[in-house]
């Protein structure tokens, strides 16, 4: 008998933690499941719910569509497929990819005053991979923080940015995937115990690029209040592709040569649209345009980007609202692969001056590329100094050429308007995983510091100074998700600094090293003199910087 009492309360406590954990979602049921942090705090996971439909068939390279609702109960408790890589070829990839994941330190979910703050993460990746995987992005130590984490797939590479330049490809569609996304977060996020009025959109690289983006798209209007943005910028000139329709000719044609030069954009749509995605995703690679990204789209009823993303920062269209960004101190610190390669390419500076010229740098058509050039050199070198001898002037370089100088521009203009957090990221850890020196050049590369952000192991298996450091940036990152300011009072864990807004003569950022300090100006006097660069030789409208 006692066995049998037994068994029959252990069914019942069974059934009854089963029913805390179903959400009643307006498209169906979903049960999601129990876990742990690494510090034995139970959270609750609801992964792979429907966002929106499969875009398959017709619905490849158009906009999201709204998902169908389902019969039954969504088991929720596994990580979904992941969308098509361009730079990895696995099992996990599949069009039908559009899934969201929610992780919520509450089951009380009734109490409306007690609603708590939520992170919405967009991955970085270049705009060609990345996936909301749980083991990437672990929600441990937002849930120790009392924040609900949301993260989401979306398009990438080919199947989320490909353009015609026409209203037959708008392109764009891993942006609209975000929209849509953000907008089932605000509409839902209160079934899980969440605040849709305090979401804050959270990304790093591209991810960081998306987040802003969001401050450009009129469709998001409304469904966020802050942003937080590490190393990524919509004036970061790798996200942005000035003439689409070249790189669909050429993945058409390296799918099938026959296709000619000349076709149009509904024979592009047409031909590929009829071949199974895996068929594309296999020729992604074979072209000489090395990827799709985001474009400007003519005016129409899904689009989401339709003017110079520069001109709209600097004239105030944008939503204002507070924003947390930065930078690593080295970010190109990638590229040092060797100093001999390092050497390697400065001579190719020194050979031809217009090669440190940005890729997109309107100018007047008298003017001689290789003369900026030589306005480029003097950003970093003397007029008698050669590339090759300073290789770490060319780390530098690259790393103001593909990352800091947009993001440090965008803070600049945005904080015309809107209050604005600027940091860089300076300190060096085992976590951060990268040991690389190059004399004259800064230490911390690209994605070191998101290593600390999403902290995948517990605090004992690191040492003290990482543990301290992935602290503070969960401090201060949780601060401005709670309160839009990341020091709201002294705290001895962040040293009882004060980070100030920057202004755009007063630009003041925090300097996050071993400890905190308050810098001005970063990356002066590089970034004073591309400016003068841009001021001098550029010709408006700008789209990047």
């Amino acid at each position: 008998m006692l066995i049998i009492i037994t068994i029959f309360i252990s069914a019942f406590f069974a059934q009854f933690a089963q029913g805390q954990l179903l959400v009643t979602l307006p498209k169906g049921q979903i049960l999601g499941h129990e876990l742990q942090t690494f510090t034995n705090r139970p959270y609750y996971a609801y992964q792979s719910i429907p966002y929106a439909a499969a875009p398959l068939g017709e619905l490849r390279f158009q906009a999201p569509e709204e998902p169908e609702s389902w019969e039954g109960v969504l088991d929720a408790a596994e990580d979904s497929h992941m969308c098509y890589q361009m730079q990895y070829d696995g099992p996990e990839e599949s069009e039908d990819c559009l899934y969201i994941n929610v992780f919520t330190p509450v089951l009380n979910r009734e109490v409306e005053d007690a609603k708590l703050p939520v992170i919405f993460w967009i991955y970085g990746g270049g705009l060609r991979n990345g996936a909301a995987r749980f083991e990437d992005y672990r929600p441990d130590y937002w849930m120790d923080e009392d924040v609900i984490l949301v993260t989401h797939n979306y398009r990438v590479g080919i199947f989320g940015f490909l353009s015609t330049g026409d209203s037959i490809i708008p392109g764009n569609n891993g942006l609209k995937d975000q929209n849509l996304a953000l907008k089932w977060t605000h509409e839902n996020i209160h079934l899980f115990g969440g605040d849709a009025d305090r979401i804050t959109v959270h990304g790093q690289s591209a991810g960081a690029v998306s987040a802003s983006y969001h401050l450009l798209i009129k469709q998001s209007a409304g469904l966020f209040r802050s942003v937080i943005a590490e190393s990524g910028s919509p004036l970061n000139m790798y996200s942005f592709i000035e003439n689409p329709k070249e790189y669909a000719i050429q993945l058409a044609q390296a799918i099938n040569p026959d296709v000619s030069s000349e076709a149009n954009s509904e024979e592009i749509r047409d031909f590929l649209v009829n071949l199974d995605g895996q068929t594309i995703d296999n020729y992604s690679r074979a072209t000489a345009i090395a990827q799709p990204a985001v474009v400007i789209e003519p005016e129409g009823p899904t689009a989401v980007v339709t003017k110079e993303m520069y001109e709209m920062l600097e004239s105030g269209e944008f939503h204002q609202v507070p924003v947390l960004m930065g930078i690593r101190s080295e970010e190109a610190l990638f590229i040092a692969k060797s100093e001999n390669y390092l050497i390697k390419l400065g001579r190719s500076y020194d050979a031809n001056e217009a090669l440190v010229v940005p890729d997109i740098f309107p100018h007047d058509e008298n003017i001689d590329r290789a003369v900026i050039g030589d306005a480029v050199k003097l950003v970093y070198l003397n007029e008698e100094e050669a590339w090759a001898e300073r290789p770490g002037r060319v780390v530098r370089h690259f790393s103001d050429q593909r990352f800091a100088r947009g993001i440090i521009k965008q803070g600049k203009l945005i904080s015309q308007y809107a209050p604005v957090y600027f940091y860089q990221f300076s300190y060096d850890g085992d976590v951060g995983g990268w040991n690389v020196m190059v004399e004259d050049a800064e230490t911390i590369q690209h994605a070191e510091e998101l290593y600390y952000v999403f902290l995948n192991r517990s605090l004992s298996e690191i040492d003290e100074g990482d543990a301290l450091t992935h602290k503070r940036l969960v401090r201060l990152w949780s601060n401005f998700v709670k309160f839009q300011n990341p020091t709201p009072e002294p705290d001895d864990l962040l040293e009882n600094i004060e980070w100030p807004a920057a202004t755009p003569v007063d630009y003041k950022y925090l300097n996050i090293n071993n400890s905190l300090s308050i810098e001005l100006n970063p990356k002066d006097p590089y970034f004073s003199k591309w400016e003068y660069v841009f001021e001098t030789y550029g010709r408006r409208p700008f789209s990047t910087f």
